[in-house]
């Protein structure tokens, strides 16, 4: 587990940051500075995708949203034996509701982040964690779901489709 971020230089005279894995970001060294001292950063990862559950009978899919800490090492998060993701629910269809089940799931997130939580770590320690949305990895009919923008449409700008 991470507790604070970190800095990798490419060697001793530290003219050449490394950015890798999401602790060695200046997001999260910015969110580390504006804590209290002893509190922490516990950077949430979501993500989602409409997985078929047959081909042989039907177009029946379920669309689950999953979970992940990303305090955790990657090596260990993105290993699926070691159970690093959760999942937290399932999109119901059809997706016109979507974004009121974001809503009831997510209400409480900026509380999370303000007051923090006190949590036993795996070391043994009591620490305060402020939980917050880093990311969520989606693909592009995801996304689109997610923002509820039409098909074709650009999910990051307003750019109209010519």
């Amino acid at each position: 587990m991470r507790y604070e971020p970190t800095k990798h230089f490419e060697d001793e005279s530290r003219q050449t940051r490394i950015i890798g894995d999401l602790d060695t970001s200046d997001w999260w060294w910015n969110l580390h500075r504006s804590l209290p001292e002893g509190h922490f950063v516990i950077p949430l990862i979501f993500a989602s995708d409409a997985t078929f559950l047959t081909n042989f009978c039907g177009d029946k899919d379920i669309d689950p949203i999953n979970f992940t800490v990303a305090n955790i090492h990657p090596k260990i998060r993105n290993c699926p034996n070691r159970q690093a993701w959760r999942c937290l629910g399932i999109f119901p269809e059809p997706g016109e509701i979507m974004q009121q089940v974001l809503q009831d799931m997510l209400f409480e997130l900026p509380d999370l982040w303000n007051d923090g939580i006190k949590l036993t770590c795996p070391d043994g320690k009591i620490r305060f964690g402020h939980l917050i949305l880093a990311a969520w990895i989606a693909d592009y009919v995801e996304y689109n779901k997610l923002f509820t923008q039409v098909y074709g449409s650009c999910t990051i700008c307003t750019t109209p489709t010519d």
